[in-house]
């Protein structure tokens, strides 16, 4: 007896450590007088309990009030399949203390001496040669519970096999073997003696397999960023999300096990999104496209894919560093651009807008934020086209850039005044994230349809790029978008009016038009001989004197530099800047005086421009700087964009007409004095003679 109790105890334990779990008792059997197991006629069962516990688990000792380890989880969803391997004559043999039995292999106590290999996809079990084994088909634990319960089961030995389980699960539980009935196992420490309650048979086995699972948790921060600087959280970003195989492939993970429903891939308002309930195994994410706000659109595609493992204890290994949950800071660039014009003629003050004269070199600036995935772009372009205004191409420079290398530079085919500068993305790489400076000249061109004041000669720049990039990394060329600014130069103009006394206008009436600049101004300096033969002071240190233009009076009288096409002017001048002119009057009309010295007219007038407001368009085009929508001008005649300077010219003192009454008079005078003359001659000749 006391040997068919050891052997109970020895399959019982053997049971239970391949399980890792608890064999719990069921309902209770009947006993003889001496506490010796009833063998009963019928059918038992076998109840799994599946739980979810990565520690280590209770020792089973077939306690009917033996609970699973504190912490532990029901688990639902995992597939058990059990399969008869024995019949009851074999367990009878087994159970009956005999150390062999004739015809009866009471060795085989191993799950493996009976199957061969375990499908666990397909859910089958390829048994050893041999072996008889009857299906007793499948049951899937419950959620809520994590029951799967065998029913009217013969008594015999019985193959359990766990074939699927949620992802999150790290590991499956090894096929294992139950015996119904079977008895309990005695703890002989405690009891000297087999006890009525631990004596007998169980029919209705309950087993109690843990299972250890793993799920990884990752959160993408979305961040947005315009040029260097950083705006608001970048809400309606999807990703995509795929696992990778065994043969190294990648699958799309649409389905949330866990929560059972698809998980939703795309940033929320604060730009985060959080994927939860990852099984153990290794990821990738990826940005796909932007949902959200259209205005806020623009940027360009991340087009990295983020690889990450979820690893057995929950943990997440990104580029070679363990975390406890991984954050994915990720940012987004949008390309900037700024348009500049040089507000002092040099280089050092910029500005929006600025005051030149015609054929004045005007310098300008545009600044271009280059974005972080240069590379990874189809198309990156800065164009110039201006109005009033004539670029120099040959004039444009960018600050360590290589023409030819990093960029080509092509005649914009909208306006030959202007220009294209095409960057090359895959050679500025070295140049990602930072800001290059385009400078070059322009003049301000009458041909161009020169505005003379009003809301003044722009100059327009135009970032034009492409923002996609596919799941490869590659460029997707055909969708663009833009950023424009501008800045605007304005000229002036002054206006004559030549009257005489009665201020009626004197047509014809000739001027030369001179201008003090620095030395380093545009214009040929006059010389010395010259400037003061027309009455001009030395212009100073670092000054010169220089030539403008000959300006002619029209029938009214007037002079107007900013009105060309009446005719009057037929050496029309277009546009003046600001500074100190000098008018010297060279001709003038029959019977009127010319002016005795030069005439000072100075242009100190003041624009003050109002620009369209920023507008961001549906698909996240930028215009900054669009159009000067009005303008008031301060310093000029009636705030207006031009000085008015009137100049009369007066009428000389008229001398008698030859042959009139006059010269009679003026002839008769002079024969009177030489008569005069004579007389006093003779009258000293004779005083002298007496003497």
């Amino acid at each position: 007896m006391k040997l068919k109790r050891f052997l109970t105890g020895v399959l019982s334990a053997v049971m239970a450590l391949s399980v890792c779990a608890l064999p719990a008792a069921a309902a209770e059997g009947a006993t003889t007088k001496d506490n010796t197991p009833v063998w009963k006629t019928g059918t038992g069962s076998i109840t799994i309990h599946k739980y979810d516990f990565t520690g280590t688990g209770n020792t089973a000792n077939g306690n009917p009030e033996q609970q699973v380890p504190q912490g532990a989880t029901a688990l639902g969803g995992v597939t058990f399949h059990v399969y008869k391997v024995q019949d009851e004559e074999w367990l009878k043999a087994y159970y009956s203390g005999e150390g062999t039995v004739v015809d009866k292999d009471l060795s085989k106590i191993d799950p493996s001496d009976y199957y061969d290999s375990i499908d666990y996809e397909n859910d089958t079990v390829t048994f050893k040669t041999g072996v008889t084994a009857v299906d007793m088909n499948s049951q899937v634990t419950a959620a809520d519970t994590g029951l799967a319960t065998f029913d009217n089961l013969e008594y015999g030995l019985y193959l359990v096999v766990e074939t699927k389980a949620p992802k999150k699960v790290t590991q499956r539980t090894e096929p294992f073997l139950v015996s119904v009935p079977m008895t309990r196992t005695v703890d002989y420490t405690k009891d000297s003696k087999v006890s009525e309650a631990n004596a007998d048979w169980l029919y209705d086995v309950h087993v109690y397999p843990k299972n250890s699972t793993a799920m990884g948790t990752v959160t993408i921060q979305k961040e947005f960023y315009v040029g260097d600087e950083k705006q608001t959280a970048l809400a309606g970003v999807s990703f995509g999300l795929q696992k990778k195989q065994d043969d190294d492939t990648w699958i799309d993970v649409i389905h949330d096990d866990e929560a059972d429903k698809d998980y939703t891939l795309t940033t929320d308002n604060t730009g985060k999104l959080v994927i939860a309930h990852l099984p153990v195994g290794v990821y990738q994410v990826f940005e796909k496209e932007y949902t959200g706000d259209s205005k806020k659109g623009g940027y360009i595609l991340d087009g990295a894919k983020y690889e990450f493992e979820v690893m057995q204890d929950s943990t997440i290994k990104y580029n070679n560093t363990t975390y406890p949950s991984l954050t994915l800071t990720l940012a987004n660039h949008k390309p900037d651009l700024k348009k500049e014009v040089s507000v002092a003629g040099t280089p050092s003050a910029w500005g929006n807008v600025a005051q030149y004269g015609k054929d004045d070199v005007i310098p300008y600036k545009i600044t271009v934020t280059i974005p972080q995935n240069i590379d990874k772009l189809g198309v990156f372009t800065v164009s110039d086209s201006p109005k009033g205004l004539k670029d120099n191409k040959g004039s444009i420079s960018i600050a360590n850039l290589t023409a030819n290398t990093h960029y080509e530079v092509k005649d914009n085919a909208d306006n030959t005044n202007g220009f294209v500068i095409e960057f090359k993305p895959n050679q500025m790489r070295n140049f990602a994230g930072q800001k290059v400076e385009i400078t070059y000249n322009a003049t301000l061109d009458e041909s161009t349809a020169l505005t003379i004041g009003g809301n003044g000669n722009s100059n327009k720049a135009k970032l034009v790029y492409t923002n996609e990039i596919d799941e490869k990394g590659d460029p997707v060329t055909g969708t663009e978008n833009h950023i424009e600014d501008s800045a605007a130069v304005y000229t002036y103009s002054i206006q004559i009016h030549k009257t005489n006394e009665a201020g009626v206008g004197l047509s014809g009436v000739t001027f030369d038009l001179y201008k003090k600049v620095s030395t380093t101004g545009v214009g040929t300096a006059v010389d010395e001989e010259t400037y003061k033969k027309v009455g001009l002071e030395a212009p100073g240190d670092g000054m010169k004197w220089v030539f403008v233009q000959t300006l002619t009076s029209g029938e009214d009288g007037k002079i107007d530099t900013a009105n060309y096409d009446n005719g009057r002017n037929a050496n029309y001048i277009a546009g003046l800047a600001n500074g100190e002119y000098w008018l010297v009057e060279t001709k003038t009309v029959n019977g009127y005086n010319l002016l005795n010295g030069p005439v000072k007219l100075e242009l100190n007038i003041k624009a003050s421009e109002t620009w369209s407001a920023t507008t961001v368009d549906e698909d996240g085009n930028v215009t900054k700087h669009g159009e000067v929508t009005s303008t008031t001008y301060n310093g000029g005649e009636s705030n207006n964009s031009y000085v008015l300077k009137n100049i009369v010219n007066r009428k000389g003192f008229q001398l008698p007409v030859t042959g009139g009454f006059g010269t009679l008079l003026f002839s008769g005078i002079g024969v009177l004095l030489v008569l005069a003359g004579v007389a006093v001659l003779f009258s000293m000749k004779k005083k002298n003679d007496r003497a």
